[in-house]
């Protein structure tokens, strides 16, 4: 389980300059890849998102890419058919003038043209490679960082999930017992109201209104989807939709049981269920 927030920035230095990936990733329903990059590097922008799309699931990424190309992209060379001709005429010169000043190496490589300036053979090509290496190691990064925090989520939803299971269970164990005293409680109600009523006739109403109070199914449905987030919270891949749709199904159930609550106790542990539920849901939203 990844999270959706992350940062990463890698710096490569070649022989001809130097590149550099800085990636930010937030949480998006959908993938959403905004890329920058000097115009002259446009063509590497379509491979550069592809090979987001394979590392990266969902979410919102921001990638900013810059190329310097130095000095060493440069190389120099030294004409050494015109340096022998320079040679040969200041050998000649000084036959002539014999006090005529010694030319020394570094006199010679100013003269023009002799130091002659070459730009690397470096093509698009190569160019682009090196630029999708280093975006593939700054997305290994990402994802790293992604998993780092996804795995604090885990143990967060964990916790969350742990004290959700303990609402559930002190609804289960209270359940039967106020059931059983507000059935008490109808009875005598009735009783003071119509006095002795048939036996079969209170037995038939008094059990159509326990079965609208009745939360069984809505107590195993929380319980299972507690189980089934718990599972998630341990796989791989993209289960933040997932997550998310459980959130809703478990916030569904605790507003059913708040709403059929027959026990002022029961109301409260319905709140607390809420509240859980609504903490793990915002943490959720970061999941991938």
């Amino acid at each position: 389980m990844k999270s959706m927030t992350a940062f990463a920035r890698v710096e490569q230095q070649q022989d001809w300059g130097k590149i550099s990936w800085e990636l930010r990733s937030v949480n998006q329903r959908y993938l959403e890849i905004y890329l920058k990059m000097s115009e002259n590097l446009k063509s590497v922008e379509m491979p550069a998102r592809e090979k987001i799309k394979q590392s990266i699931g969902r979410g919102k990424l921001e990638g900013t890419l810059q190329v310097d190309l130095t000095e060493a992209a440069t190389s120099f060379h030294v004409d050494i058919n015109l340096v022998n001709q320079l040679v040969q005429s200041i050998e000649a010169v000084q036959l002539s003038l014999p006090e005529a000043t010694n030319l020394s190496p570094l006199d010679i490589l100013k003269w023009p043209g002799v130091l002659q300036t070459q730009q690397s053979t470096l093509s698009a090509e190569q160019l682009n490679d090196a630029i999708l290496g280093c975006l593939q190691q700054a997305l290994e990064q990402l994802n790293e960082a992604r998993g780092r925090e996804g795995q604090a989520l885990a143990m967060i939803l964990s916790e969350k999930i742990e004290r959700l299971q303990n609402e559930v269970d002190a609804v289960k164990a209270i359940y039967p017992e106020a059931l059983s005293q507000h059935t008490e409680a109808l009875k005598q109600r009735i009783q003071e109201l119509a006095g002795q009523v048939d036996d079969y006739r209170f037995h038939q109403e008094v059990a159509i209104i326990a079965q609208k109070a009745d939360i069984t199914e809505e107590i195993e449905r929380l319980q299972t989807h507690l189980t089934e987030v718990s599972r998630l919270l341990t796989t791989k891949g993209l289960v933040g939709r997932r997550l998310d749709f459980l959130m809703q199904e478990l916030n569904r159930e605790a507003n059913t049981l708040g709403s059929k609550a027959i026990d002022p106790r029961l109301t409260q542990l319905s709140v607390e269920c809420k509240v859980l539920i609504e903490q793990m849901r915002e943490q959720i939203q970061n999941i991938e």
